[in-house]
């Protein structure tokens, strides 16, 4: 199977269609890596396209959609949790486009075999199980309670999503899987996990032989993204190359 991994957008529509148009008829599925909304100086324009985007292409055939840190504070209640970028306004103009159902179509995680897809990463602090240790069983286990929580409002019951790590201004060991820095990334065994979220120049492909895992970050502004090939376990990186 062959996978095209993109990763945040932050309302860059036009970037993201002029990568589906040049990437996707060589792939079978698309898996997108979160951060739709918020960028630097947006205006109501932007958050409106960007928001109608995604509520045209949510229930394509072979797309997957992941969320966020700059998508969940949409979905909450205003001002119940937030990072850097989120504005009141946005969020009327975002939930006034996308639904309920909407949002219950963006996951928190992805795997395809051995290749685990978030927005931030998994880490053995938040989803491993004593007994059971640390599969994708137990990861959807993990968010299926914490998805309960988000629905009952009860925000002190997803640190797996939400929790920021001290590399981001919080107080934990290790982010949830929204929040988690590159810093503190962790190598699971026999696994290649792809995330966005912390933005660098250039994409990162990072391995560790001991344990057959990788780690591959791919937050570039956009700048790039990359086709994965399960078959092969070839990664390539790709340029998005537009002006």
């Amino acid at each position: 199977m062959k996978i095209l991994a993109i990763p945040d957008i932050h309302q860059k529509v036009a970037r993201v269609r002029h990568i589906l148009d040049k990437a996707e008829k060589d792939v079978d599925l698309t898996v997108f890596l979160g951060d739709y909304f918020d960028d630097f100086e947006d205006n109501q324009y932007e958050v409106n396209a960007m928001a109608t985007w995604l509520k045209e292409n949510l229930y394509k055939d072979k797309r997957v959609f992941l969320m966020g840190n700059h998508d969940f504070h949409y979905r909450v209640l205003p001002y119940a949790l937030y990072c850097s970028g989120y504005g009141v306004w946005k969020h009327e103009i975002i939930n006034n486009i996308l639904s309920e159902t909407d949002w219950k179509q963006l996951k928190y995680f992805y795997n395809v075999d051995n290749y685990w897809f978030s927005h931030a990463g998994i880490t053995e602090q938040w989803f491993s199980h004593p007994v059971h240790g640390l599969t994708p069983e137990v990861i959807q286990h993990v968010l299926q309670e914490a998805e309960v929580a988000v629905e009952q409002r009860d925000y002190k019951r997803i640190g797996a999503v939400w929790a920021a790590d001290r590399y981001r201004g919080g107080m934990h060991r290790k982010g949830g899987l929204l929040w988690n820095d590159k810093r503190n990334s962790e190598f699971i065994p026999n696994v290649t996990q792809v995330m966005g979220h912390t933005p660098i120049h250039t994409p990162v492909v990072d391995k560790d032989e001991d344990t057959n895992a990788r780690n591959v970050f791919l937050d570039t502004h956009l700048n790039h993204y990359c086709i994965i090939d399960t078959e092969t376990n070839q990664i390539e990186i790709i340029e998005s190359k537009y002006d």
